[in-house]
This record gives structure tokens, C-alpha cells and sequence, in this order.
């Protein structure tokens, strides 16, 4: 400094500080869940000549144009964003900021996916019906091939009558085992049914449709049934004359044979056995009086069937002409 008395001078320092530099990446994503995922990043280099006092966080929507703030007050090099939706797609920056102002932003490269930390399993194996009785079934399934990344926690069991668009879930809590007995069916009508897998991360698809199935008890009673009915015989006088038939039923029916109105049974003049389902009648050495109706009756719980036919007996010279 200088006047007309004289001169004087002295010495300072001067400070020079302006905004931070964009704080060091990469930003890194981790913990991501369905709602939330947590930020990290490195101070900047360039602090402004001040101290970083804290950090701005900011997100926006993939599809949309406005940055949003998350935090304006974050004291570390870590935050935790709360509040995401479902699947939607994120971008994240943070920037710096000191005495001075907000510097400019450390964005992230790549998109973060609001999600499940792993994905729901596949669809289970298409379930198998292995046994039907007058009111259930037991069904049973194979694990899904692809688990999702979570162990599968259980799974969950649809079912509907043949016909119907309407599906019907059958379990109220979740089924632990790859089988199930499903009861409460209506007898006389058919089924199919479906399964879904769950893990930590949500419900597969259902799995195919199984093979519908009718509910009958197998061990309900069946009537007779004539498959194939006796037919009317000829037979030459004291030759052997042959009756045959076949008669289905559950349980396997009992059988009498009658000869016009009267019951016959094994002995010298007939000889009466079965074969499976195949029934038989041999009359011994045919003559005159063996001409007549002849009816096989067959008989159990659920009814009662009977076949018949006729028998005519031809003399030797009739024969002999012929």
C-alpha cells in the first residue's frame, strides 16, 4: 500500500473452493428386493476446497423423464431406497454436496429391475392320478425342473369338472409333499386337475392339465353284462351237445343254468365249469327230452342277467340223409 506518507505491506492467503466433483463409481446396486435396493458409491475426488457434508440420491422411472429425490440429507457412502414398485424398472444418480452447492451426479449405467431377489420356480410335472375311489383320488406330481433360484416351499392344487372353464383351488394352506388325496369328488363325474409350484419369490405357472378322470368306486358292484350271448345248438341223438357264453361283472357273478324252468347242475347227464368270464354247458349223450330251452342266469349285487337258447336234436338217419 502506497500514499504520500509512505508504503506498508503485508501477506495472506486466499482459498479458492467451488461445488465437488461427481462422487467415484462405479454406483453400485445390491440387496434388490420387490421394493427396495441399496446404493454405494466412493467420495469424490475433488471435494470443492470444503468438506463433503452429504450426498444428494435421486431415482427415475425408465419410462418417465423426471428425476425424483430420494434423499436430500444422506451422511454416507451408502443408502437403501425404499419404495419401489413391482417390475418397474429404475435409474439411480447421487451427487455431492458442501458449503458451496450440489456438484454434478455419479449415474448408474445400467437399469435396476424392482424384484424378488430370486424369480418364482417353473411349472411343476403334469400330475397323475394314482388312485380313484366313490369320492377322491390321489394325485401325484414331480417337482419343477427349474426351482427359480429358492428352494420350493410347496404347492398349491386346482381342480375342475370336464366341461367347466372354472377352476377350483382344492388346498387352503400350502401342500408339502408332490401329493395329495383330493376327496369330496362327486361320484359319476369327471375331473382334471392342475398344480402350481411357490418359493420365496412368488407362484409358477400351472402346470398341464392332468388326464380327466370319472370317480367310481372300483370296488362298487357292476352288474352282469352279456358280451357274448349263448347261441341255439343242433345235436346229433347220443352225441354231446355244447352251450357257451360270456358274462362280465364285479364281483365275478355267480352262475346257475336251467333247463326250461328247471335248475341243472354238475353230474352224469351235464357238465357245468367256468373259465374266466367264459361259461359252459356239456349235455352227455343228447336224446329226445334234452330238446328244450336252455338259460344260463347271472347273478351278483349290482343285478342280474341271463342268456338263453335253444336246443335241437337230430336222429342219426335225419343225419345220415342230410
Amino acid at each position: 500500500m502506497l500514499n504520500d506518507s509512505g508504503s506498508a505491506s503485508g501477506s495472506f492467503t486466499v482459498y479458492i473452493t467451488g461445488l465437488p466433483g461427481p462422487p467415484n463409481g462405479p454406483l453400485e446396486t445390491t440387496d434388490i428386493t420387490k421394493h427396495t435396493c441399496t446404493l454405494s458409491w466412493k467420495p469424490p475426488s475433488y471435494d470443492g476446497g470444503l468438506r463433503v457434508t452429504h450426498y444428494v440420491v435421486e431415482r427415475k422411472d425408465v419410462t418417465g423423464t423426471h428425476w425424483i429425490t430420494v434423499s436430500s440429507s444422506c451422511r454416507d457412502t451408502t443408502f437403501t431406497v425404499q419404495g419401489l414398485t413391482e417390475g418397474q424398472e429404475y435409474l439411480f444418480r447421487v451427487m455431492a454436496v458442501n458449503d458451496n452447492g450440489i456438484g454434478p451426479p455419479l449415474a448408474g449405467v445400467n437399469p435396476v429391475r424392482a424384484k424378488a431377489p430370486f424369480d418364482p420356480p417353473g411349472p411343476p410335472g403334469v400330475p397323475k392320478v394314482t388312485q380313484v375311489g366313490g369320492d377322491f383320488v390321489n394325485l401325484e406330481w414331480t417337482k419343477p425342473e427349474n426351482d427359480g433360484g429358492s428352494r420350493v416351499q410347496g404347492y398349491w392344487i386346482d381342480k375342475r369338472e370336464v366341461g367347466s372353464l372354472a377352476w377350483q383351488r382344492v388346498n387352503v394352506s400350502l401342500c408339502l409333499p408332490t401329493q395329495i388325496n383330493i376327496s369330496n369328488l362327486i361320484e359319476g363325474r369327471q375331473y382334471e386337475f392342475r398344480v402350481f409350484a411357490q418359493n420365496i419369490a412368488g407362484i409358477s405357472e400351472p402346470s398341464s392339465a392332468s388326464t380327466s378322470v370319472e370317480i367310481k368306486d372300483p370296488l362298487a358292484a357292476t352288474p352282469p353284462e352279456i358280451i357274448k350271448p349263448l347261441k341255439n345248438a343242433q345235436c346229433i341223438q347220443n352225441h354231446n351237445a355244447k352251450f357257451e357264453c360270456t358274462i362280465t361283472g364285479n364281483p365275478a357273478p355267480h352262475i346257475t343254468w336251467y333247463k326250461g324252468a328247471r335248475e341243472i347242475t354238475n353230474g352224469s347227464r351235464y357238465h357245468i365249469y367256468s373259465e374266466g368270464e367264459v361259461h359252459h354247458l356239456i349235455i352227455h349223450d343228447v336224446f329226445g327230452e334234452d330238446a328244450d330251452e336252455y338259460v344260463c342266469r347271472a347273478v351278483n349285487k349290482g343285478g342280474i342277467k341271463s342268456t338263453r337258447a335253444e336246443l335241437l336234436i337230430m336222429s342219426k338217419c335225419i343225419q345220415h340223409y342230410l
